[in-house]
C-alpha cells in the first residue's frame, strides 16, 4: 500500500481522531440533528483541518521554528483556524444557503473542533513530515471526522425513539452509542500490519 493510502485508511479507520484519540469527540454531542446540516459540517470541517494542517505546518517550519519562537504554537496555530473556518462559513452561506446552519452556530462549531487544533498540534510532533503529508493527514483526518458524525448522527435519528428509557435519554445514550461506535472501529486495528 503507498504511503498516501496508509495515512488515509489510518486516520479515517484505523487511528480515528474521534474514536480512538479522543481529538474533536467534543463537538459531537452539539452536531446538528439533521443528517444533511451534519455532512455540511463535517465537509467543511475537512476543507478546513486540510489547509490549517498545511497552513500551520508551513508557519511552523518556515516563520516559528527558524525564530525560535515555538512556545507560540499553539497560539499561532488558533489564529491561522479561525479565519479559515470562517472562510468556510461565508462559502456556505454563499454557495450552500439552503444546506446552512445558522452562521453563528456553524462558526461556532467549526472554530472550536478540537479537532483542527490537533492535526495540527500532531503534525509538529513529525518534524520530518512534508507539507503534502500535513495536508493529507489533515484530510484523512477530517474524512474520519465526517465518518463519525454523519454515523452519530444518524445512530442519534434512530435512538429518538420513545422505547428507550427515560434515564437513558440524551446525553446517556450518546455516551453508550459513541463508546460502541469505538469498539466497531477497534475491529478496524488488524487492517494495518507494521
Amino acid at each position: 500500500m503507498t504511503e498516501p493510502a496508509l495515512i488515509m485508511v489510518s486516520a479515517i479507520l484505523v487511528n480515528n481522531f474521534v474514536l480512538a484519540q479522543f481529538i474533536g469527540l467534543s463537538s459531537l454531542p452539539a452536531a446538528p440533528r439533521q443528517l444533511q446540516s451534519a455532512l455540511l459540517l463535517g465537509l467543511l470541517s475537512t476543507a478546513v483541518a486540510a489547509l490549517s494542517a498545511l497552513c500551520n505546518h508551513l508557519l511552523l517550519q518556515h516563520l516559528l521554528l527558524p525564530l525560535e519562537l515555538v512556545y507560540l504554537r499553539n497560539l499561532a496555530f488558533i489564529l491561522v483556524i479561525l479565519p479559515l473556518a470562517q472562510a468556510a462559513v461565508m462559502f456556505s452561506r454563499r454557495y450552500l444557503p439552503r444546506l446552512a446552519l445558522k452562521p453563528q452556530a456553524l462558526l461556532t462549531l467549526l472554530a472550536c473542533n478540537a479537532l483542527l487544533l490537533g492535526v495540527a498540534l500532531l503534525d509538529a510532533q513529525r518534524p520530518a513530515s512534508g507539507a503534502s503529508t500535513a495536508m493529507l493527514h489533515g484530510l484523512a483526518a477530517g474524512l474520519g471526522f465526517t465518518l463519525v458524525l454523519v454515523l452519530f448522527v444518524a445512530l442519534r435519528q434512530r435512538l429518538a425513539q420513545p422505547a428507550i428509557p427515560v434515564a437513558f435519554r440524551g446525553a446517556a445514550i450518546d455516551m453508550i452509542s459513541l463508546g460502541l461506535m469505538s469498539l466497531a472501529f477497534m475491529g478496524f486495528n488488524g487492517l494495518l500490519k507494521a
